[in-house]
C-alpha cells in the first residue's frame, strides 16, 4: 500500500539519465499519483546552458510513463520557479527529492508556514552514483565527464597504440569539411579547441581563439615551424608540453587533456598543448570525448580518397562521445 495519495517531483530532467529514473521510480513506489513539475525553458535557461528544450524533456517523460505503464497515474505540468503548483492550497501531501534538491522543499515549506499554508512531507529519493561513487547529474553530463548511465570517462584506460583495424575508420572526417574558415565563424556556446598548426593560426586569424589549441610545429608529418613564436600565436596562452608518439595515445597527454579541461571553469587564461616527439593527430579522439557538450573541435583534414582537403568542424554530442569512447576502447595498451 503506497505511503501518500499523492506526491509532487518536480526538476529540470535534463538528459534524463538514471538517477531521474530512480527518483521517479521512488516517488511512484510511495505515492499512488505523482504530479511530475519539468522546468520551463525560461527557469531552466536561468540557471544553465546547453540544457534541451522544455518539448523534449517533456517527450522523454511521458515515454518513461507509458514504457512504466503509469500514465494515469502521473500527470506532468510545466513549472516557472521552484513553488510551481505548490504556492496555494494543494492535495499534494508530499514532495519528493534528492539530497541535492532538499533545500528547495525546505525553502517551499518555509514560505508556505509564513502564509499560512500547511508545510508538506518531504520524501527522499536515494542518489544514482556513477563509477566515481559521485552522484549522476545533468550538469555533469553536459561537462563531458561522464554518461547517462554513470560512466566516467577519465575511469577507463584511453590510450595505447592505434591498432591497424581502426585506421581506414579514423581517415574519415568526424564532421563537415569547409575550405575557407573565414567564411564559416562559429559562435561557440561552449568550448572552442584546435588541433593542429594550421588550424590553430587559420582560427586565430579569423578571430575565435581557441580555449585549447594543440600544435606540433609539423605540418602533414613535415617540420615547418622551428619553434612556437613563428606560430604567431599571442603569448597569453598557458603553454604545456606532452610526448606522444605517432601512432599513439600515452597515458600522460590524455590524462593531461582531461585535466585541462576540469580547470577551464577557473583558468585565467587559454591553453596551448605543444606535442614535442610525436604527432598531435589522435589527440583529436579524448578531446572529444572530455569536452562539453555543445563544444567545436576544428582540426585539418588531408586530401584522402573522395575526401578534399581542408578544416573539419566537429560539433560534440552525446553520440559522438559513445563512439568515440568505443574506438577508444580499441587502443592496444602498451
Amino acid at each position: 500500500m503506497p505511503k501518500y495519495s499523492l506526491v509532487t517531483a518536480g526538476g529540470t530532467f535534463d538528459r534524463f539519465h538514471k538517477g531521474h529514473r530512480k527518483l521517479l521510480n521512488h516517488a511512484f513506489a510511495t505515492s499512488k499519483q505523482v504530479v511530475i513539475g519539468i522546468t520551463s525553458d525560461d527557469f531552466a535557461s536561468l540557471k544553465r546552458s546547453q540544457i534541451q528544450p522544455h518539448a523534449t524533456r517533456k517527450k522523454v517523460i511521458q515515454a518513461y510513463l507509458t514504457k512504466h505503464k503509469l500514465t494515469r497515474r502521473g500527470e506532468i505540468v510545466k513549472i516557472s520557479n521552484i513553488f510551481g503548483p505548490l504556492n496555494e492550497k494543494t492535495l499534494i501531501q508530499a514532495m519528493v527529492v534528492t539530497q541535492d534538491t532538499k533545500p528547495n522543499a525546505i525553502k517551499i515549506n518555509n514560505w508556505r508556514k509564513q502564509n499560512n499554508l500547511p508545510t508538506l512531507q518531504i520524501e527522499q529519493a536515494p542518489l544514482a552514483l556513477a563509477q566515481d561513487k559521485n552522484p549522476i547529474s545533468s550538469a555533469r553530463i553536459r561537462a563531458g565527464e561522464i554518461n547517462r548511465a554513470g560512466v566516467v570517462w577519465s575511469k577507463h584506460v584511453l590510450w595505447g597504440k592505434l591498432p591497424r583495424s581502426l585506421r581506414q575508420e579514423l581517415r574519415q572526417p568526424l564532421g563537415p569539411i569547409i575550405k575557407n574558415i573565414e567564411k564559416r565563424v562559429l559562435d561557440v556556446g561552449g568550448v572552442g579547441v584546435s588541433v593542429g598548426d594550421v588550424s590553430t593560426i587559420e582560427l586565430i586569424q579569423a578571430g575565435i581563439k581557441p580555449d585549447i589549441a594543440v600544435v606540433d610545429l609539423f605540418v602533414q608529418r613535415k617540420r615547418k615551424y622551428s619553434n612556437l613564436s613563428e606560430l604567431n600565436i599571442n603569448s597569453d596562452f598557458k603553454v604545456v608540453t606532452v610526448r606522444n608518439p605517432a601512432g599513439a595515445l600515452t597515458k600522460q597527454s590524455v590524462q593531461l587533456i582531461s585535466k585541462l579541461f576540469n580547470q577551464l571553469s577557473t583558468r585565467s587564461s587559454n591553453y596551448l598543448i605543444h606535442v614535442v616527439d610525436g604527432e598531435e593527430d589522435l589527440l583529436t579522439l579524448p578531446i572529444i570525448l572530455f569536452a562539453p557538450l555543445g563544444s567545436v573541435v576544428y582540426y585539418g583534414q588531408p586530401p584522402i580518397g573522395k575526401n578534399p582537403s581542408g578544416m573539419v568542424i566537429v560539433n560534440v554530442t552525446e553520440k559522438l562521445k559513445s563512439k568515440i569512447f568505443k574506438l577508444l576502447q580499441q587502443f592496444t595498451p602498451e
